[in-house]
């Protein structure tokens, strides 16, 4: 340490000063052109992660929504046919009350065709019969009638 301080005393006054900016200078250097931009993406990075934690919650929940609603559909019984699972389905539903024609072409696959129909109730009939009644949307062919109505022609198998 000694000969540090021996070098240091022997530089002038203006040359002392010239050093100490010099490593002031350096030090700003180091801090924000290293330190800031590595303590900048560790906390993105910490963003990243918690949002990614709310996400992985989020599944999990969902994940056992899923596995509360798959308890809850109906089995696949062939005692139940599936003329009784459709007027089950479209019991408090808005379709309930639309004109449809119901036409089974044997005892697993069913064709129902409605004249017109709000094409988002249509949709969400359709998801509640694959969901909870196991029953496959074979064919669905729309024809849009005014805004947010359709003609629709659909097969349904089970």
């Amino acid at each position: 340490m000694m000969p540090m301080r021996d070098w240091w005393l022997q530089r002038e006054k203006r040359e002392q000063t010239t050093l100490l900016s010099g490593a002031l200078l350096m030090a700003m250097i180091l801090l924000y052109g290293l330190w800031q931009p590595l303590a900048q993406q560790q906390k993105q990075l910490q963003l990243h992660v918690n949002a990614q934690h709310s996400l992985l919650q989020w599944m999990q929940q969902a994940a056992q929504q899923a596995r509360a609603l798959q308890t809850q559909a109906l089995p696949q019984n062939s005692a139940v046919s599936l003329l009784t699972l459709l007027d089950e389905s479209l019991l408090n539903q808005p379709l309930q009350q639309v004109d449809k024609h119901i036409m089974p072409k044997n005892e697993q696959q069913v064709v129902i065709e409605f004249a017109e129909v709000d094409f988002a109730a249509l949709l969400q009939w359709l998801v509640l019969l694959a969901n909870r009644y196991a029953i496959d949307v074979d064919d669905v062919q729309l024809t849009q009638q005014a805004t947010g109505l359709v003609k629709a022609h659909t097969r349904l198998t089970r």
